[in-house]
């Protein structure tokens, strides 16, 4: 407002606002303030507009002086920076990528299998003799082959499960 007192901002950065820094009170000083498209103005004091560059720290009406009111709140600030606190990997992280891995090694074994049940089917099939074990080979190969495709769901879901935990 009008009335207040003198506004001293210092090395600030002021990007993406809509109406940019705005005082109606002309005792504002600014000291290296970088200023990145914003929207209407950069800085309008007093509704007249000051001229800006983006990107360029700029000064305005800066002295050295500073009122005792401004002073004595510097000096009584306390700033604290937290430390930073270390994030965990989640249980979900390790439960997905031991789900994931499991089904990797039991789709190859499964695979691996339902392989040999497949030519096992092939060879029972040619010769009439061997037709009794192809009802038997057959059944072996489908359920050998359903066992694959279920571990390759567990590989797929455990590895994507592992790939979203890192986004929490």
């Amino acid at each position: 407002t009008e009335k207040s007192a003198t506004v001293c901002l210092r090395n600030f950065l002021l990007a993406y606002s809509v109406y940019g820094l705005k005082s109606k009170n002309s005792d504002i000083q600014t000291e290296n303030g970088i200023f990145i498209q914003n929207g209407q103005f950069n800085f309008t004091v007093s509704d007249k507009i000051i001229p800006v560059q983006d990107s360029v720290p700029f000064t305005f009406n800066y002295t050295k002086v500073i009122p005792e009111s401004i002073d004595s709140i510097q000096q009584n600030a306390v700033i604290e920076i937290p430390e930073k606190i270390p994030v965990r990997p989640s249980a979900f992280r390790f439960i997905s990528l031991g789900i994931g891995v499991t089904g990797v090694i039991t789709g190859f074994i499964t695979g691996h299998r339902a392989r040999l049940n497949y030519n096992n089917l092939v060879e029972t099939s040619s010769s009439h003799d061997k037709w009794d074990d192809h009802y038997s080979a057959g059944r072996k190969y489908k359920i050998t082959t359903a066992c694959a495709v279920i571990s390759g769901s567990f590989c797929l879901l455990g590895f994507t499960g592992f790939g979203v935990s890192f986004t929490f």
